[in-house]
């Protein structure tokens, strides 16, 4: 659990579930798309599906998304910038 995830459960203890609910579902969909690539063929030379999962991962959090935003970049510039990068790191 990360410090913003600690921050909303000791505010509403009930949030527990729902964060580690979310975070299931959005892992499972980022499981489901590196599959999903593999399976395709899409995947560039060397890049597991395990390996994609984690680069997806990384790169849908939160976090990742606040990091740069902290930085005054405009959401809009942040997705396609993150969607470039994951087309370069996984993509054949």
């Amino acid at each position: 659990m990360d410090e913003l995830e600690r921050r909303v459960v000791a505010i509403d203890p009930a949030a527990r579930d729902l964060v580690a609910r979310q975070r299931a579902d959005r892992r499972g969909e980022m499981q489901r798309l590196a599959g999903n690539l593999r399976a395709a063929g899409a995947l560039r030379a060397g890049m597991s599906e395990q390996r994609a999962l984690g680069q997806l991962m990384v790169l849908t959090s939160y976090e990742t998304f606040r990091e740069l935003r902290l930085h005054g970049r405009d959401e809009a510039a942040i997705v396609a910038e993150l969607q470039n990068t994951a087309a370069a790191l996984l993509l054949a």
